[in-house]
Order: C-alpha cells, then sequence, then structure tokens
C-alpha cells in the first residue's frame, strides 16, 4: 500500500495520458479547460505564501528564457518555412511555469521557494508576454492591425489568469484562515484538476489528428512532436544551467509548463495544427516528472526495505 500511495502521482498521469489519447470523444469538454486552469491558479494563489517569494538573478533568467527559447524556436521553424511549426513551438515554449511544479518540486525534495517564486514571475510576465509578440507572429497580422488582435488576446489571457489570482485575493481577505485551513484537501483538489486538464487537452489533440486533419496535413503530426520535444529538452536542459545554487528547480521551473494557458489561447486564435505542438509537450514535459517521480519513489522504497 506504502507503494501504491508513493506512485500515485505518476500512475495517475499515466492515465490520463492513456484515456486522453484514447478518448478523443472527450473533446466536446474543450469548454471546461480555462475554467480548470483559473480552478488550479485560484488554489494555487489562495494557499501562496507571499513571504516564500525570494527573488534571485537566475529567476530574473528564467524569465528571460522563457521568452527567449520560443522566440529562437519560431525563427528557426520560419527560416525553414514551417509556419505552423514556428507558432506551435513558440505557444509551447512561452506557457509559464506549470501551477503544479511546486508541488512536484516538493515531491522531489528541492527547494519550493524557488519553485514558487518562478511560478509568481513567469505567470505574471507571461501574461504580458503573449498579447504584445503572439499578435506579430499570426498570418493575419499583415492584414489587421496590432490592437485589432491584441485586445482579444489580452483578455482572453487576463480572463485566465489574473480572474483567479483577484478571487484568491478577495477570498483570502474575507476569510483569512482559508489559505491555510484545509491544505491537503487543496493539494488534492489542484492534482484532480490537473489530471482533468491533462486528460481533455490531449483528446482535443486525438480529435484533431484523427477527426479534422486530412491525409495531407498528419504527416506534419510526428514533425509536432519532434518541435515538441525540442523544446521540452531545450527548457530543461537551459534551465538546469541558470542556476549554480539550485540547478534542479530551476530546471523544472522552465521545462514544467502550464500549457493549459497557450492552448486555450491556440485553439482561439491560431490554426488547428499549431495546438497540436503545445499538446503534445504535455506529453514531453509530464513523461519526464512521471519517470522522476517513479524512480524517487522506487528509490525510498529500496531505502526504507534496507
Amino acid at each position: 500500500m506504502k507503494t501504491l500511495r508513493l506512485l500515485f502521482a505518476p500512475i495517475s498521469l499515466l492515465c490520463a495520458f492513456a484515456v486522453g489519447l484514447t478518448c478523443p470523444w472527450l473533446n466536446v469538454y474543450r469548454a471546461a479547460v480555462p475554467y480548470l486552469v483559473m480552478g488550479m491558479l485560484f488554489l494555487v494563489f489562495l494557499q501562496l505564501n507571499w513571504n516564500q517569494l525570494r527573488i534571485r538573478a537566475s529567476v530574473f533568467a528564467i524569465v528571460a528564457a522563457n521568452v527567449a527559447i520560443p522566440l529562437t524556436f519560431y525563427f528557426i521553424f520560419s527560416a525553414l518555412n514551417q509556419p505552423v511549426l514556428a507558432v506551435g513551438a513558440f505557444m509551447a515554449g512561452i506557457a509559464p511555469t506549470g501551477s503544479a511544479a511546486p508541488s512536484v518540486i516538493s515531491f522531489l525534495k528541492q527547494n519550493i521557494e524557488y519553485g514558487v517564486t518562478a511560478f509568481v514571475m513567469t505567470t505574471f510576465s507571461v501574461a504580458v508576454a503573449i498579447p504584445l509578440i503572439l499578435p506579430h507572429l499570426l498570418p493575419e497580422a499583415a492584414d489587421k492591425g496590432f490592437l485589432e488582435l491584441f485586445l482579444p488576446i489580452a483578455q482572453r489571457v487576463g480572463f485566465l489568469i489574473f480572474i483567479p489570482v483577484a478571487l484568491s485575493l478577495i477570498v483570502r481577505g474575507i476569510v483569512p484562515s482559508s489559505k491555510n485551513k484545509f491544505p491537503k484537501a487543496y493539494r488534492m483538489i489542484s492534482f484532480l484538476l490537473w489530471v482533468c486538464c491533462i486528460t481533455i487537452m490531449l483528446s482535443v489533440g486525438s480529435n484533431t489528428i484523427v477527426n479534422e486533419l486530412n491525409a495531407s496535413q498528419r504527416w506534419l503530426v510526428p514533425l509536432c512532436f519532434a518541435a515538441a520535444l525540442c523544446v521540452c529538452v531545450t527548457n530543461f536542459t537551459v534551465g538546469f544551467f541558470l542556476s549554480k545554487e539550485f540547478p534542479h528547480e530551476s530546471s523544472q521551473t522552465l521545462g514544467q509548463k502550464n500549457i493549459a494557458v497557450t492552448v486555450a489561447v491556440a485553439l482561439e486564435f491560431c490554426d488547428p495544427m499549431v495546438s497540436i505542438v503545445p499538446l503534445l509537450y504535455i506529453l514531453c514535459h509530464n513523461s519526464w516528472n512521471s519517470w522522476q517521480m517513479i524512480r524517487l519513489s522506487l528509490k525510498e522504497e529500496r531505502a526504507n526495505r534496507e
């Protein structure tokens, strides 16, 4: 039973992968994704101890890399005349640190304060960066003015990020004890929302591939996976070298993404194929997370037996 408890998180993620990829009909619940994201952000900010924030130079480096890496891949794929991969790689890379990253960092016995700080700073910086940058990258940018694209994108991103932050501050102001009243329940609810979000988003990708793409478009799917994998490996690798003091935490916070934010934006404003790249990024970074969790769980189990 103890082993099963240790492996609960990675097993849940693997089940989410399997269900999402094999049940494209769950795509009908795609409208729930933004609200699941908002629910996760609300619970994270509700519990957030602002005194935990520790501003370090390496966190600013993560924020800069979180913009520079996706732009680099955008220009690389644009130079290769692959506009879908270019925008898709940008949307995968620009996503902020995942709301579950501090929990994963804690599970891996690393510095949770670092993860919380990176989560807050990338979340707010991305909320500004996406509306400012994305309008210049879309094909219709040549025909529409900047404001015509900027305003609806800013509205969508602001809706996803700032409303749950504001609600959490309101609740904390009315009921100060709410931030730490049910910590275990908050973590479990947040994790379940995360699993549901992953399941639905992968089903959206599965439905797009199976039912919305023609034969001439499906050959791009392996390239989308390659692009997602390249962005993911780059993020985790570059992140490791951005901090000498906290290399693992830095790697995790740059590599683990709140992909739901950018998927919600991509599904509304981009070509349907664009969303495939960030959706496949989910497989990449959560596969690495699952492996890290399983490896640590088995290591702890062996240590307890000895």
